[in-house]
């Protein structure tokens, strides 16, 4: 798959970390993301950012309302336009 075998390990030691439960109708996942997972995914974002075109760079406006899901639910979908 094109990896390092520290890659392969950071992903397996995130693998380990995650934890699905469900109690009914109900699912919570739970996930731990290694330091070094964490340090990677947020340098490749600051280099995407850095790569996009000027004025670019603001995440676009939220068209209504956010709501916070209680913790351990998953949001319900929204179909509104």
């Amino acid at each position: 798959m094109g990896v390092t075998q520290d890659q392969a390990a950071d992903w397996v030691a995130f693998l380990d970390g995650v934890r699905i439960e469900q109690k009914g109708p109900d699912v919570v996942l739970h996930a731990l993301v290694p330091q070094a997972l964490m340090s990677a995914l947020a340098e490749k974002a600051r280099a995407a950012a850095a790569a996009l075109p000027a004025g670019t760079r603001e995440p676009p406006a939220a068209s209504g309302p956010r709501t916070v899901p209680k913790p351990g639910r998953a949001p319900s979908p929204d179909f509104s336009p």
